[in-house]
């Protein structure tokens, strides 16, 4: 069995918490996947500096709009362009 593993190619979004969590809108591409997807995801970041992969959350209206409004540019990072 292989490791899993994620690549960030982009955040998106970022709505911070507090001083340890936010939750990420994201283009992601996993270890066990072909192809790049976008993830809306709960993170931790420990006192070390390090980040937690958390709860996956759903999209909210904002989180739409700004998908509309980038539309073209998030195409291309999911294809493996720059934004």
């Amino acid at each position: 069995m292989s490791d899993l593993s994620c690549d960030i190619i982009a955040v998106l979004r970022t709505d911070r918490i507090d001083e340890y969590n936010r939750i990420d809108l994201r283009v992601v591409k996993w270890s066990t996947s072909e192809q790049a997807s976008i993830e809306k995801r709960r993170m931790w970041t420990r006192k070390d500096g390090t980040d937690v992969h958390r709860k996956m959350t759903g999209l909210n209206e904002d989180d739409i709009i700004y998908l509309r409004d980038n539309f073209d540019d998030v195409v291309k990072l999911m294809r493996g362009g720059s934004e």
